[in-house]
């Protein structure tokens, strides 16, 4: 994927809003729900809930204790909020057209290394 089109795919994920679902509460990104899944307490997943920006989402997230699974837990999450995520027609679309190319997720600016693929 370009990095034009990955901001295609952010761009469609912030139209669309509240279409990842965690734990019962609706979130306005895959990150912000994966973020709030790091953490158990629902005050805190309320508050990451309510945050615009999903880098705001990850720093908060990231200053909490994390649920004690975490570290086998969150593949399960994010091959949930990703299945999710890609049942909005748009990005559906953009996923069926990839054919058989590998998918990898670039390294947007948050400083993850378990998911990211750099750019050229």
């Amino acid at each position: 994927m370009t990095s034009a089109l990955c901001n295609s795919v952010v761009k469609i994920e912030e139209e669309h809003g509240e279409h990842v679902i965690v734990d019962g509460l609706k979130f306005a990104s895959t990150e912000h729900a994966f973020m709030a899944a790091k953490v158990q307490d629902k005050d805190k997943q309320k508050k990451i809930q309510r945050l615009s920006d999903a880098k705001d989402a990850k720093t908060f997230a990231n200053s909490q204790s994390k649920r004690a699974d975490w570290d086998t837990a969150r593949f399960e999450v994010m091959e949930d909020v990703v299945r999710q995520k890609s049942q909005i027609p748009e990005l559906k679309q953009i996923l069926l057209a990839t054919g058989n190319n590998h998918i990898l997720e670039g390294n947007m600016g948050y400083g993850c290394s378990r998911w990211k693929a750099d750019w050229p």
